[in-house]
């Protein structure tokens, strides 16, 4: 008799630690490692293709960018590319967490006439003084020095 409520208790406590094993696992498979956004802070949240749609001018004032014109920009990972109007360019995209600075910058020389001259000049000039980003939904904006946005996108399809 004294045999039968020890082999018992070992049951017992074998069948606990196999329910708090299981119930372990269970929770540590159910949560990632790494939560989506953190993944998607750096680049994964700006690759794609961005078409402007509103920009700041010299003057400081916001500006929509006209209908016949159509500057986009284009993410892959730390490469950038696009239409500035009339010339297309490419650059190197150093990311830091919401931090965006474009390095190597290369645009073609055509001729540009406006309202494409103006929308490309302010487009390029708000490239090379880009401080960060913030991406709200389909919606991209890139700040200048001062923390003001100086240009506007939507995600392209």
């Amino acid at each position: 008799m004294a045999q039968g409520p020890k082999r018992l208790r070992g049951v017992s406590v074998l069948a606990l630690g196999l329910v708090i094993g299981l119930f372990v696992a269970a929770c540590g498979a159910s949560s990632p490692t790494v939560p989506p956004a953190v993944e998607s802070a750096d680049t994964v949240g700006l690759d794609g293709v961005w078409l402007l749609t509103k920009y700041t001018s010299v003057d400081g004032t916001e500006q929509t960018v006209p209908s016949s014109v159509t500057p986009n920009i284009r993410f892959d990972g730390n490469a950038a590319s696009g239409q500035a109007g009339c010339n297309t360019f490419t650059a190197v995209a150093n990311i830091q967490g919401t931090e965006l600075r474009f390095d190597t910058v290369q645009v073609s020389d055509k001729p540009c006439e406006d309202p494409m001259a103006t929308v490309e000049a302010a487009f390029m000039q708000a490239l090379n003084l880009s401080t960060t980003y913030t991406v709200t939904g389909n919606e991209l904006t890139i700040t200048n020095p001062q923390g003001k946005p100086a240009l506007g996108f939507i995600r392209g399809t």
